[in-house]
């Protein structure tokens, strides 16, 4: 199967897992019907895709612009701009420290894995999502200006942790 079938079938999968979840109107938590997609294609299917660089690449070029750019677009700019040194203290600062002390932990844990390696794992589990701040927000009652930071921060945070990834000196 090549790339291109499997990017097509994993988008019908989540489309799909989109459907189910709002069928189930919330009974569910998204994310587990999206595993539950992802089990159900992964058994299905025969990718035997191996793991090369360029496709991660791919996959920051297909779908992270567009979900980057839809964070970006709902954010309150007037929020942001207001709260622009600890946003980005916030989205940096824990960046770098998730990202130094996971993946010293991680080499520390594993020797026979290369530091590179273990920063990129780092840097790819280190950020938070805009998504899940917003669905713990509306289980419990936050404060706005609350929320708005942390979604700010998060889309920061998760642009910070992508250029660590793609850093050149983290390439494998």
């Amino acid at each position: 199967m090549t790339d291109l079938n499997s990017i097509l079938v994993l988008l019908a999968g989540a489309v799909v897992a989109s459907w189910v979840g709002r069928a189930l109107a919330d009974r569910i938590a998204l994310p587990l019907v999206q595993v539950a997609a992802g089990v159900v294609i992964g058994f299905l299917t025969t990718f035997g895709t191996p793991l090369r660089p360029e496709l991660f690449f791919l996959f920051f070029l297909i779908f992270l612009p567009p979900l980057l750019f839809f964070d970006g677009w709902r954010v309150s700019k007037t929020d942001l701009a207001a709260n622009a040194p600890l946003v980005l203290s916030l989205a940096l600062g824990l960046v770098v420290f998730t990202v130094a002390g996971v993946g010293v932990m991680l080499h520390l844990l594993i020797p026979a894995m290369p530091p590179a390696v273990c920063f990129a794992l780092a840097a790819v589990l280190s950020p938070t999502d805009v998504v899940a701040a917003g669905a713990i927000a509306t289980h419990i009652s936050i404060p706005t200006r609350i929320l708005r930071l942390l979604e700010a921060e998060a889309l920061f945070n998760d642009a910070a942790a992508r250029s660590a990834c793609a850093s050149p000196w983290l390439r494998l």
